[in-house]
């Protein structure tokens, strides 16, 4: 997602998904905001949530993964299929 230098996306919840990965992918990237407080850096996000992002100065451009189930069944599922964690051997 793209938002260029000072835009607003006011304070909502997402009507066609439920959670979302988001990765930044620019520099001076600006902090979002829920409820509970600021996010930044690669986060889980539960858009079904109360959610906000006031731009600052710079273009805020980050990777956003989409899903339909909450961001707990996300972690979940993540967690359970072995997606977080892989063992390699090198050897």
């Amino acid at each position: 997602m793209k938002m260029k230098p000072h835009a607003i996306q006011d304070w909502h919840v997402d009507g066609s998904r439920s959670s979302v990965i988001i990765h930044p992918l620019t520099d001076n990237y600006a902090c979002g905001l829920t409820e509970s407080g600021p996010y930044d850096g690669v986060v889980l996000l539960d858009v079904k949530r109360r959610h906000a992002v006031f731009n600052n100065e710079y273009t805020r451009i980050g990777l956003q993964i989409m899903f339909d189930e909450s961001a707990d069944d996300t972690l979940i599922n993540i967690i359970k299929n072995g997606d977080l964690y892989e063992e390699r051997n090198y050897s």
